[in-house]
Parts: structure tokens; sequence; C-alpha cells
């Protein structure tokens, strides 16, 4: 009876050591991210005292109609960019991971990780521009009479064409992040709820939720702030209003105007005080996800 007693601890013991080993590879390149993210805020936060009184700044940017508008665009084309990423790529990883494990056919989702984002940007407008391949092949099987005809997807005013070039982007990502866990799931909970009755949503919930739960946070976050903050992509294929709050930035810190460039400090600043914040929330809540999991809870 001890000697079976003492197997689970022993295992128990040899998992969080594994887990303390694993902290102590990743502390090296946290520290150092985490170190560069706070320089580039203290950076912001000094340049934007040295132009005025940050409080001030602040309001004179709340203040601007231009500012709201291209704040709400931006979280709109950034919240649907990474929810539709997210789904596709934890439904690509579940279809060649989750039972028959097809890496040969996984390996398809990573050659667009190899293409820089403002080359998939130019593939997007080559593809699906009044002018692009998608335009002229409609055209030709007589779908319609000219290019005029075919919807405007890219430099339109709703940002279908960002939407396209991000998600055709990171769905490989959510591939890369997810398939880890679908390698080494237990299927045990599946069976058991497949066993009971339960349909394919019920064994997704309860099966396959509670594993990827955390991973999805996460990655969710990196997408989320990545999107919301990147300029080049946005400036191939976004229309020139509404625009991308890494535009608008970029166009106060570069612009003729002088006075609007503390307006890129202060928000360059926020928002990378904001994302800090979510980042160390979402550390928070997603150890204590993992925790429960090795428990079995």
């Amino acid at each position: 009876m001890q000697a079976m007693q003492s197997g689970p601890k022993t295992g128990g013991k040899m998992k969080l050591f594994k887990g303390k080993s694993m902290i102590a590879m990743l502390l090296p390149a946290l520290l150092v991210t985490a170190g560069l993210s706070f320089y580039a805020v203290a950076v912001l936060w000094t340049r934007l005292g040295a132009e005025g009184n940050p409080l001030v700044v602040l309001n004179d940017v709340a203040s601007l109609p231009s500012f709201w508008e291209s704040l709400s665009f931006s979280l709109g084309v950034t919240a649907v960019s990474t929810v539709l990423s997210l789904g596709i790529g934890v439904a690509a990883s579940k279809l060649l991971f989750g039972k028959k494990r097809s890496a040969g056919a996984g390996a398809l989702f990573w050659i667009p990780m190899a293409v820089p984002h403002f080359v998939g940007a130019y593939l997007v407008i080559w593809f699906f521009s009044q002018s692009g391949w998608a335009a002229s092949l409609t055209q030709q099987l007589g779908w319609i009479d000219n290019r005029t005809e075919f919807p405007i997807l890219t430099n339109d005013t709703s940002g279908i064409g960002i939407v396209l070039s991000y998600v055709w982007k990171e769905v490989p990502f959510v591939v890369l992040m997810t398939a880890p866990v679908y390698l080494e799931m237990n299927n045990s909970v599946k069976h058991a709820v497949a066993t009971l009755g339960g349909g394919s949503f019920r064994k997704f919930k309860d099966g396959e939720w509670p594993y990827l739960k955390a991973v999805t946070l996460e990655t969710g976050v990196i997408l989320f702030a990545f999107v919301f903050g990147a300029f080049e992509v946005p400036g191939l294929v976004g229309a020139t209003r509404p625009e991308m709050i890494g535009v608008t930035i970029f166009e106060w810190y570069s612009g003729g105007n002088w006075e609007e460039r503390p307006y890129a400090y202060a928000v360059s600043a926020w928002t990378g005080v904001v994302f800090i914040i979510l980042s160390a929330l979402l550390m928070w809540y997603t150890r204590r996800l993992r925790i429960r999991i090795w428990r079995g809870e």
C-alpha cells in the first residue's frame, strides 16, 4: 500500500519539478521581453513629459473625433481578425492533430508563417482587389460583366482587406500554439462524454476546451496586441479613412504638424501600459487554469 501511494506523489513531484525547470528556462526570455516593454513605455512617458504636461496632451487627444473614430475602427477590426483566426486555427488544429495527428498535412500551415506580413498584404491585394486574380477569374467565368462589379475587398472602409490579410497569416500561428495541446491531450473525458451520449459540441466543451482555454487566451491576447498596434498591413490594405490606430500614430509622429507628435507618444504609452496590465492579469489567470488541470479539477 505504501508503495502504491508513493507512486503518484513521486510523479507529481517530477511534474512539478519539470514545470519549475520549464519556468527557469523561459525566465531569461520573459525578463528580456518584460524589460524591453517597460523600457519602451518609460521612454515614451519621458518624451511625452518633455513635450508638455501629459494630462494636457491626453486631454487634447481625447478631444479629437479622428482619434475615437480610429480607436473604434481598430478595436472592431482587431476583434474580428482575432476571433476568426482563433476559431479557424483551433478547428484546423483539431482536424489535423485531434485524431489522425497528421503532421505532414499540418506542415502546409507553416508556409504562410515564412511570408512577411507586408508581403502577405500584397498577396491579398493581388488576389482580392478589383484588378486582381479573383476579379479576373469571376469575369472570365461570366459571373460579372466588368471588374468594377467585383466587391471592394481591399482598401475598403470596412477593413475587410485588413481582416483577410491577418487571418491567413495568423491562423498558422494559432495552429502552432494549439497543436501541442492536441498531441498531448488526454482523450478519456471525450470518450466518457461520447459514452454518455454527448454530441460533438459537448465533447469539445468538456473534453477539449479545458485543455485549450489557457493557450487560446494567451494566443488571443498576443494576436490582439499585434494587430491593434500594427502599421504595415493597414497602411497597405486599409482605406484612407477610417484608419487603424497604428497608422494614425505614424501620421502624428511623421507628419508636418509638430504639435501632433506628443499625441503619438501619449497613445503609444497608454497602449503599452494597457497591454502590459492585460498580459500580467492573463498570466495570473492562465496559471490558475493550468494548476487546476494539473490537479485534475
